[in-house]
């Protein structure tokens, strides 16, 4: 199974607005462009900030681009999402509980991070039960996990104090089975993989702007935008590389 995450494409109303010098509808089409040159995609997984201000115009735009394509679409929202929105205006549906699916040996889970007013991530008692549940009803498949928020510090100071809040709680419930293999994450528009508890947590860079490394406060690096393929083996290995876009 091969899957496609793109994520924080923060999609702006107005068309011509800029991000940080990056026009993120431009920078989302380019990376949809190179995408449709790959071939065997099977799942495509938006990981969250899909919109930068949550307006309807913009949830608009993504399904316009992304219903061209005869592959099937999943996302979680991020902080900068508005579900609600995003269903009304456009039918944009965002996985807004605890999803899963599942795709021969492997079992995906969708997480929901966002906490409706703040910038950090909170996955809510009721979610973090059901996927408790999900995971061990998986028996011996393999497992991975799709959100928003890193449940993690990456290494920048002011993103640590943005990651996921109720972090202690997610691994102790990621703790009742040993067949999950990876998180993977947006929110930081960095590259990041780190191990824990015998888990790959990998964070994938944004469709427009990247953020620095190692950074103690807000700094951008001059980096180019990017995506992740993902491939799934029936033996439960699997392989995931990152793709920028050429300057």
């Amino acid at each position: 199974m091969k899957i496609v995450q793109i994520t924080d494409t923060h999609i702006l109303e107005d068309p011509h607005a800029m991000f940080e010098g990056c026009n993120t509808r431009n920078s989302f089409e380019a990376v949809l462009s190179y995408i449709r040159s790959l071939t065997d995609v099977d799942l495509i997984v938006g990981t969250g900030d899909m919109s930068m201000e949550g307006g309807g115009g913009s949830y608009r735009f993504l399904n316009s681009l992304l219903s061209r394509r005869l592959i099937p679409f999943l996302s979680v929202p991020g902080n900068h999402d508005v579900p609600d929105v995003a269903a009304r205006a456009a039918n944009f549906n965002f996985l807004t509980g605890t999803a899963m699916r599942d795709f021969g040996r492997w079992r995906l889970h969708f997480l929901n991070t966002r906490k409706k007013g703040y910038e950090r991530g909170e996955i809510s008692s009721k979610d973090l039960a059901e996927l408790s549940q999900n995971i061990l009803s998986a028996g011996r498949m393999f497992q991975i996990i799709f959100m928003h928020h890193p449940p993690i510090n990456v290494g920048s100071v002011w993103l640590d104090e943005m990651k996921l809040e109720n972090d202690v709680a997610f691994w102790d419930v990621l703790k009742q089975s040993q067949s999950i293999k990876a998180v993977f994450c947006g929110h930081v528009h960095q590259d990041n993989e780190i191990d824990k508890e015998q888990v790959q947590v990998i964070t994938t860079p944004s469709t427009c702007i990247q953020f620095k490394r190692g950074s103690e406060a807000y700094e951008l690096e001059p980096l180019q935008p990017g995506f992740r393929v993902i491939e799934l083996q029936e033996d439960g290995v699997f392989f995931h590389r990152l793709i920028r876009l050429k300057k």
